[in-house]
């Protein structure tokens, strides 16, 4: 007979003792004591109408938006019906750890999510019961699979004993547990009981006994997780005791998450993972402040009134924003967490942003989003105008964004970062400047590729995207930058009418056998021109006097090298005219199949550009001066 272990208990203080020093601007811990108090006096916790509340339903329709959603839904369900629902395979779960890849896998799973959100969302569209037994056998078959992670976060087929809690786990729970709250009535009494059992296996037994990394993390996974949890447990757990531990759990987590942030609410996992982490942090405090009547209240730290303005701050157009590091450059964000941020925080500018930006493209095709647009997002105004500012700077994650006319949403944009090389999602990347004309960037940073195994282990810097090769930044006699927090640049900021200027020693994020003794980066963007122009200047001096050195930028973009003294970048909508000393640089193009770079953007641009400005000669000090202007 096999030996069951006893699973570790983690003393709810575990948390409580890790925590640094938090600033005035963040959240301190709450204790059971204080949560039991707050959730004791709370009123009658009613979130969403239930699938029987036919008058809310039939509300919605009279939103066109809503409307057209609801139909959809049905469209997409009556489909589905006729599809048959896919198995999952121990051998296809066992991909990632033979080969390292994840997508086949994860395709089916999100398959099996198609149809548990069309399901759902189409039978609250028409209450008739029509769609109860296709979602009861979806419900069954979740409910059946042993585990609801991702291959790629847990080490191989399921041990029992220690179920593994992820992303997807805790998103998959939260989606059941909310249909369970919004269907339940509908569903056989036995079926809810299997849910439960099954949530509370998964998920709030083990959260409760057991320590996850990303419980003290900084990053995306801590308000994901964290989030999940908590407001599956807010609308499934009764008792109170078990209740407030787990808010407990959650909160004092959460604390961490936000210390990811810097004091202007930056993050350098950027504008997707942005996206991703704080949209759970917001839809959590939301269901909390309902569920306590307001008195525990996540958004109260005045560290998430700067974070939820980041989009704002780093717009490079309308819809594009920086891609350093894993981020992506196209964005749009549900009206639902968003716009209820805005208000929540008193934020009309964000508001405006969102509106102007009509960052509602893809319409809610889950029960979630849907209900979060009906109930959070009421619709923006058709008079709203958002006009970023000239110039914006985040200083603990070291980013300047400089806009030439921002005025004009196809204007000039210059963001560069310094930062260090042992960020979250780290691309040894520091001093990586991005120019961006006419809604597209021509010199271009490459973010994130495919996902697999590789990437997230120690060959990460073979990968184009990640290694400083694929980065529009000094080759150092032939060494590229290296990765870890010690290599960093020392940055100095100035913004004025005329110009936007980036001044930053980025000596240590080269290895010692580059033999520097000094290397100076300065990006400026001028406004004193015309559509303005960007002027990047590398000065580098050296301990040897043979020393190699060049800039490079990086670009989807056609290179046309021959004018003489100046390489022409053109792009879909715009381009650039680089000009450079002839006399002292020779310019090589290099190309490089995104494909094989594993890029996720490969078929919009398959080739990826290298242009390297090299030092004719040996030396020990060089000055490359490119002056970037666009084409008109």
């Amino acid at each position: 007979m096999a030996t069951m272990r006893s699973p570790r208990l983690i003393p709810l203080t575990l948390l409580l003792v890790t925590l640094p020093a938090l600033g005035s601007d963040l959240m301190e811990p709450w204790t059971e004591q204080q949560v039991a108090e707050a959730i004791g006096a709370s009123a009658a916790f009613h979130p969403y109408p239930a699938w029987s509340e036919r008058a809310r339903w039939d509300a919605f329709r009279e939103r066109t938006e809503l409307r057209e959603v609801l139909d959809a839904a049905v469209e997409r369900a009556r489909k589905l019906r006729d599809e048959t629902f896919p198995a999952l395979p121990a051998t296809a779960y066992l991909d990632y750890q033979r080969t390292g890849r994840r997508t086949a896998f994860q395709s089916l799973q999100r398959r099996r999510e198609d149809f548990l959100h069309a399901f759902a969302l189409a039978e609250c569209a028409l209450g008739t019961g029509e769609y109860l037994d296709p979602l009861l056998d979806v419900i069954w078959a979740f409910c059946e699979e042993s585990d609801w992670c991702m291959p790629a976060h847990t080490k191989g087929l399921l041990d029992p004993n220690e179920p593994p809690v992820d992303l997807r786990s805790t998103r998959v729970g939260f989606h059941l547990a909310l249909i369970d709250r919004v269907l339940g009535e509908a569903l056989p009494p036995e079926l809810r009981r299997r849910l439960r059992h099954e949530l509370d296996r998964r998920l709030f037994e083990p959260y409760l006994t057991r320590d996850f990394g990303w419980l003290r993390a900084t990053h995306n996974w801590n308000s994901v997780c964290n989030g999940n949890i908590l407001k599956a447990a807010l609308l499934e757990v009764e008792d109170s005791t078990r209740i407030a531990k787990i808010i407990v759990h959650a909160q004092n987590a959460l604390c961490l998450y936000l210390t990811g942030f810097d004091q202007d609410g930056g993050t350098a996992e950027g504008i997707s993972y942005w996206n991703y982490g704080f949209s759970h942090y917001i839809t959590a405090a939301h269901l909390l402040n309902l569920y306590s009547d307001g008195r525990l209240n996540l958004l109260a730290p005045a560290r998430v009134r700067e974070i939820a303005q980041f989009p704002v701050r780093i717009e490079l157009s309308p819809g594009k924003y920086p891609s350093f590091s894993d981020g992506g450059e196209a964005r749009g964000f549900s009206p639902g967490w968003v716009l209820h941020a805005a208000d929540a925080l008193d934020l009309p500018t964000l508001r405006a942003f969102v509106g102007a930006r009509n960052e509602f493209a893809q319409p809610p095709n889950e029960l979630d989003s849907f209900l979060e647009v009906a109930l959070l997002a009421p619709p923006a105004s058709a008079s709203d105008r958002f006009v970023p500012e000239p110039f914006n700077y985040l200083r603990g994650i070291d980013w300047m964004i400089s806009r030439a006319n921002p005025d004009n949403p196809d204007g000039l944009v210059l963001a560069v970062q310094g930062g260090n090389n042992g960020e979250n999602h780290n691309h040894n990347d520091v001093g990586t400047p991005i120019v961006h004309y006419r809604g597209e960037s021509l010199v271009v940073d490459l973010g994130a590729p495919i996902y697999d195994r590789g990437f997230f282990s120690p060959q990460r810097y073979t990968y184009l995207v990640a290694r400083s090769l694929g980065h529009s930044v000094p080759l150092v006699t032939g060494f590229e930058q290296f990765a870890g927090k010690t290599a960093a640049s020392i940055t100095q900021v100035t913004h004025t009418k005329e110009v936007d200027t980036f001044h930053a020693d980025i000596t240590s994020v080269y290895p010692p056998g580059a033999g520097l003794a000094r290397l100076i980066r300065t990006v400026a963007l001028h406004r004193d021109q015309g559509e303005g122009w960007i002027e990047l200047h590398d000065t580098a001096a050296f301990n040897v006097s043979s020393a190699t050195f060049e800039s490079a930028l990086i670009t989807y973009a056609e290179a046309d090298t021959r004018p003489a003294g100046a390489v022409l970048l053109k792009g879909e909508n715009g381009g650039l005219r680089v000009e450079y000393n002839p006399e002292q640089f020779t310019v090589e193009v290099t190309e490089f199949d995104a494909a094989e770079a594993k890029l996720p953007t490969a078929k919009e641009n398959p080739t990826i550009r290298r242009i390297a400005f090299r030092g004719k000669q040996p030396s020990e000090a060089f000055e490359c001066r490119l002056k970037m202007i666009p084409l008109p």
